[in-house]
């Protein structure tokens, strides 16, 4: 049988440090706001929260976590991915989008 083992890169592990700081620092402190704002505006328009962030996580590098720059980049943005699912605006604020 073949043990396989899913070791982070340095990179990668950069990368879970950065995300976690920037989810400590500014999405659970406004996961109210957004659900406020969810229930009192247009479900299929930007929550002006989401919108604020947006620019916060350009800055911190963490925008476009999906565009691989490899297949082990792909692979460390779909951990990342896979763990954040429990926060309803996360994708939002860390979607691939063209820049």
């Amino acid at each position: 049988m073949r043990i396989m083992h899913f070791e982070n890169s340095a990179r990668s592990q950069d990368l879970q440090t950065r995300v976690a700081a920037f989810m400590d620092e500014h999405v659970y402190p406004n996961e109210s706001t957004f659900h406020r704002q969810i229930a009192e505006g247009d479900r299929w328009q930007p929550t002006a929260i989401v919108e604020e962030l947006k620019p916060k996580a350009r800055a911190a590098g963490l925008w476009n976590l999906f565009l691989p720059e490899s297949e082990s980049w792909s692979a460390t943005a779909a951990r990342r991915s896979a763990s954040s699912g429990s926060i309803r605006c996360w994708p939002e604020r860390f979607a691939a989008v063209s820049r």
